[in-house]
């Protein structure tokens, strides 16, 4: 009888043992198993037909799933790094689409003008510009895109310019506003818009003629 017992005893720890050793390994290389490794817990699973065989299928089951997981992770993690680099990048090319320096109209150095930007994410839809339009005339304006991100950027970036562009032509301001109203609008599937405060400074009289296209604080 103590014979028996003793094989008997032998018969289930040896498993055990092994799938001790196994399940160590495991959790020490991080869900990477040798070949040898899976193939111990493969024949665990074969010849213990118990809760030792049960244990070692779930272990063998547990590592292939976290492996699976890992291995997702990564490419997650690739391709959340990658869009926050280009996320950088957009950043930074939307910064230096805005005024950077701010020195005086050429023709009246003794003013000055400052303006800051800061989105609360990476990129956004707040603008702001000036230019000289003729000897002692500035045009600026400040505005702000209805929605935020890329998208924001991007139409922000249109507004700057359609500004930049009909701002110079020497037509009234309330004219200028309209043209660019219109272009906006046009071919608009995205619904998306900008409030914008614009105005033209003449430094000479110190007399300011603006516009308020929404833009109300």
């Amino acid at each position: 009888f103590c014979a028996i017992a003793f094989v008997m005893a032998e018969r289930t720890a040896r498993p055990i043992e092994k799938l001790t050793q196994t399940t160590n390994e495991v959790i020490a290389n991080q869900f990477q198993v040798s070949p040898a490794t899976q193939a111990a817990l493969e024949e665990i699973t074969r010849s213990c037909e118990n809760e030792i065989g049960t244990l070692a299928s779930s272990i063998g089951f547990l590592q292939d799933e976290l492996q699976r997981y890992i291995a997702d992770l990564k490419i997650t993690t690739a391709a959340k790094e990658k869009i926050e680099s280009e996320l950088k990048i957009a950043h930074d090319i939307q910064m230096n689409l805005l005024p950077r320096a701010f020195p005086g109209a050429p023709s009246h150095p003794e003013v000055e003008m400052h303006a800051l930007l800061e989105p609360a994410r990476e990129v956004g839809g707040d603008l702001f510009d000036w230019f000289e339009i003729g000897e002692g005339r500035i045009f600026f304006s400040v505005g702000d895109v209805s929605d935020k991100g890329v998208p924001a950027a991007l139409f922000m970036a249109v507004t700057k310019a359609l500004f930049r562009a009909y701002g110079q032509e020497n037509l009234p301001l309330g004219e200028v506003v309209g043209v660019v109203n219109n272009e906006l609008s046009r071919d608009n599937d995205s619904q998306m818009f900008v409030t914008v405060f614009c105005g033209i400074i003449d430094l000479a009289t110190g007399r300011i003629e603006y516009c308020d296209g929404g833009h109300e604080n």
